[in-house]
């Protein structure tokens, strides 16, 4: 008999490079505490007043929406356009982190990095509510019983996931604070077929 492993249902994380310009972003936001609100808190961590930041720069906006899609359709097959919903900046400062957290009412998520800075974990839902097979030792995992997977931001790195994907921000062990552009999205356009069909418009 032959015995073969076949891997079901992998997640995709899209990582490409671009190049935003932070100083213009940052120029003149105002910051508020995140707090704890039942889906994400965060300690020592703020986020823009302004929850659609991209709006007074429609060339970013376009540019990211553009990188967006490629990887909706390209990962996953998705015959859609996305148009980023919310955009906000986040700011960390030394020693603080965000706990876990996914976001809601979207579909893929990105964050954008000006500079190197602390990484951010994803992690795998089977692990939040158990049913997961977990390794005594790191390096004798596999694929099937990882539970985290990180990335360090490198300058310019654009991180798409999707947004239902559990995920956090280490502790920022850097003595400046970490900075970021994070943005949602939803499909414009149709998709799907039958009763199960739906047009967005927008």
């Amino acid at each position: 008999m032959t015995r073969y492993q076949q891997d079901i249902f992998p997640t995709a994380i899209g990582i490409t490079e671009m190049a935003v310009d932070m100083d213009r972003l940052l120029d003149g936001v105002e910051w508020r505490p995140t707090h704890s609100d039942g889906s994400h808190s965060s300690f020592k961590a703020w986020s823009s007043i302004d929850l659609h930041i991209l709006n007074s720069h429609p060339e970013m906006k376009a540019a990211l929406e553009d990188e967006a899609t490629l990887f909706a359709q390209g990962a996953y097959g998705a015959p859609v356009e996305l148009r980023i919903t919310t955009s906000w900046l986040t700011r960390v400062d030394p020693g603080g982190s965000s706990q876990i957290h996914c976001h809601l009412n979207s579909l893929f998520s990105g964050v954008w990095y000006p500079t190197f800075s602390s990484p951010i974990n994803f992690v795998r839902p089977a692990s939040i509510h158990g049913g997961l097979w977990a390794t005594p030792h790191e390096e004798h995992g596999t694929p099937a019983s990882q539970t985290t997977a990180s990335f360090t931001p490198a300058p310019n790195m654009l991180i798409m996931f999707p947004s239902a994907l559990p995920h956090q921000v280490s502790v920022n062990n850097d003595p400046s604070p970490r900075y970021s552009l994070a943005f949602n999205t939803f499909p414009r356009g149709e998709f799907g077929s039958h009763d199960s069909s739906l047009t967005l418009r927008g």
